[in-house]
């Protein structure tokens, strides 16, 4: 794969003209986005009404279980530099067929979120 001429940065670009470029700013606006989503708005009050101060455990073992998969991702990104994100990574190690069904499981995943997101308003 050809590395342009910003070579030793995000950018990698591919024989079909896909330019792969995910840096820190985004990668943290889009696990932030996702891991706080609209529940902090909607149902936080809620939850500190339910667990009282152990709420700051509560969200400090949600951080722990969202980082595993966010460094597999990482490492997956860094490994494998094309386009495709979870089909590819899954079809290289699992095949084609689980990675597609890997990658729809991911779409439809976030096609629910954004779904809940604009039901808890």
């Amino acid at each position: 794969m050809p590395v342009n001429e910003h070579e030793g940065t995000n950018s990698v670009e591919l024989d079909k003209g896909m330019v792969r470029a995910l840096g820190l700013k985004e990668a943290v606006t889009i696990t932030a986005g996702t891991v706080i989503g609209v529940g902090l708005f909607t149902v936080g009050s809620n939850a500190v009404g339910w667990l009282g101060p152990t709420i700051i455990l509560a969200t400090l073992v949600a951080f722990a279980l969202s980082l595993y998969p966010s460094l597999l991702y990482a490492e997956m990104g860094a490994a494998l530099p094309f386009a495709g994100g979870t089909y590819n990574y899954a079809a290289l190690g699992l095949g084609k067929m689980l990675g597609f069904l890997a990658a729809w499981n991911f779409v439809i995943s976030l096609i629910a979120v954004a779904t809940g997101e604009a039901l808890a308003f």
